[in-house]
């Protein structure tokens, strides 16, 4: 049975409008000591201009380096 009001999994994965975009995204810290850290390496992303955005990542895996980036609080590397 089909339902007319169901939003699909299809609606999330190829999102017909895109709300933002990122693409190739690093961003780099440099210690005291001079030793470099990777935060981002590479991302791209695309967001849906309809539905919720959740980001799940451990401590340390860069989730609000990416917040920080998109809200133009930081500047890539």
């Amino acid at each position: 049975m089909k339902c007319s009001n169901c939003i699909t999994l299809d609606d999330f994965v190829y999102p017909s409008e895109t709300m933002l975009e990122i693409k190739n995204i690093y961003k780099t810290y440099s210690s005291k000591n001079g030793v470099t850290h990777r935060a981002l390496e590479n991302l791209s992303l695309k967001f849906a201009s309809k539905g919720l955005i959740f980001i799940l990542g451990k401590s340390g895996s860069g989730k609000s380096t990416l917040l920080h980036l998109i809200g133009l609080l930081d500047s890539p590397t």
